[in-house]
């Protein structure tokens, strides 16, 4: 059972402060506050229910129901530091406490036969690693 949440005054000191309740924000802070410790985690995103979360694959992606909207949270991006910054999408993230493990889902699709021999199959790509699987110049050390 998980200790109540409480809440602190902007001027109460903590012993930490996590910026993001993703998988490794929320794990992180349950384990400092189990030992004792002061924790305060900011998420941009709501706390979602089950209720919340639609089967809607377009609205979840391309509508951003799920993920950090670009107006909202703008990127910026440039090639060079004399280069102006011009906003455009960089970064997706799950934006909802839970970060990207809410919009993943633990889905592991079955691979296909062509899933391990593409290369073989389609031909190389030029500059690029594009190998069948597993890749025939790795060596795999035995473990007897």
């Amino acid at each position: 059972m998980s200790a109540p949440m409480r809440k602190y005054a902007t001027r109460d000191e903590v012993d930490f402060l996590i910026i993001g309740a993703g998988s490794a924000g929320g794990i992180l802070a349950y384990e400092l506050a189990r030992r004792g410790h002061t924790v305060v985690v900011l998420e941009q995103g709501p706390f979602l229910h089950a209720s919340d979360f639609v089967h809607d694959e377009i609205n979840n992606t391309v509508g951003r129901a799920l993920m950090n909207q670009h107006t909202r949270q703008p990127n910026t991006f440039r090639k060079t530091e004399q280069d102006v910054a011009v906003k455009q999408p960089v970064v997706e993230y799950g934006r909802a406490v839970g970060g990207g493990s809410i919009h993943f889902t633990a889905n592991y699709w079955r691979f296909h036969e062509i899933d391990f021999n593409e290369r073989s199959v389609l031909g190389g790509i030029a500059g690029t690693g594009f190998d069948d699987w597993p890749c025939p110049s790795m060596s795999y050390a035995s473990t007897r």
